[in-house]
């Protein structure tokens, strides 16, 4: 028998040109945590035989996968999570300079999102998990770790496979990178002045449903449904701006940046590592003020990102690398 630990798995993702088609992963993440795995449930057969007891068989009913795995956002691979998650490949245009590109994300409005592929291996398991939809994204960005996100995803059941692992070297991004902006609208993000805070997290809920029919016990299909975005963060007490926020009813636009300034790519110029995610339209739905007679005053503010009729949408982002495009 084999014993294997966790840091000898390895897990991929691709697009799909076919939903429920699987492909080989594109890209090959490294991960802290993995819970992501094949799922059944059985239908127990509890006829009465002259006997007390309740049950006397199962049988397989449905089968599918569902779970998460948790690891740092990198700055490549995180474009790939990023299709799945907004339903759609990006706008991807070059910059001024030769391979440079911006690649901006928005979301489909659509039940049928893109699916994406999971490939796993490890020494004893070789699978690919076909038409793997983006269930949640869970994003967190603190000060004493990685910017780091959770990806939950819903699939069809696991088929074998023979992957090929390929890790490459990716920018991560760290705290000192990081940026919130709150300004009256989305246009004004750009020229804003970040807001200081000390953590900041935010969570996009897809509710996907496997959907079942009679005669097989694999999904016919996969469907996001209603989309949501709520999130929160810390700051030091400073003044009452924000607080203000929450019991006034305000409503403003948010950018969560984060920007590799150090690092230049491209042929030439001065182009940087980039991704952000712009909020049209975001309510501040509840203030905690934290207090400690040996600490300085933190607060920690809940916010509730909705659709803006104005701008015609809720959620955008945008990546900034060297991939020609998702």
């Amino acid at each position: 028998m084999t014993k294997v630990i966790g840091r000898l798995s390895a897990v991929g993702i691709g697009k799909e040109s076919s939903a429920g088609t699987s492909v080989a992963p594109s890209y090959w993440v490294p991960i802290r945590s993995l819970d992501f795995d094949d799922k059944v449930s059985y239908i127990d057969n509890d006829s009465a035989m002259g006997r007390i007891e309740e049950l006397n068989d199962s049988d397989v009913n449905q089968k599918w996968a569902e779970g998460t795995f948790e690891g740092k956002v990198f700055l490549n691979s995180v474009g790939m999570e990023l299709v799945g998650l907004f339903g759609q490949s990006p706008s991807s245009a070059q910059r001024t300079t030769t391979g440079v590109y911006d690649h901006t994300f928005s979301l489909l409005n659509s039940n049928s999102h893109k699916s994406l592929t999971v490939g796993y291996k490890d020494s004893l398991l070789d699978l690919r998990y076909a038409y793997a939809l983006v269930d949640s994204w869970k994003f967190e960005a603190a000060l004493d770790d990685y910017v780091k996100r959770t990806i939950g995803l819903k699939s069809k059941k696991s088929a074998t496979s023979s992957n090929t692992v390929a890790i490459t070297d990716e920018i991560e991004f760290i705290p000192s990178m990081m940026n919130l902006y709150v300004e009256d609208a989305q246009a004004s993000l750009a020229g804003g002045t970040p807001v200081k805070v000390t953590n900041i997290q935010f969570e996009v809920k897809k509710n996907v449903e496997a959907n079942f029919i009679l005669g097989t016990n694999e999904p016919d299909s996969l469907n996001n449904k209603q989309f949501s975005v709520e999130g929160s963060f810390e700051a030091f007490f400073e003044s009452t701006t924000q607080r203000d926020y929450v019991f006034n009813g305000t409503t403003k636009a948010m950018r969560i940046d984060m920007k590799d300034a150090n690092t230049i790519i491209g042929s030439s110029g001065s182009h940087n590592p980039e991704l952000y995610f712009d909020f049209y339209a975001v309510k501040f739905t509840e203030f905690n003020r934290g207090w400690d007679s040996n600490d300085m005053l933190k607060y920690t503010i809940n916010f509730k990102a909705v659709y803006s009729i104005a701008d015609t949408a809720m959620v955008a982002a945008r990546l900034t690398n060297t991939v020609t495009a998702y």
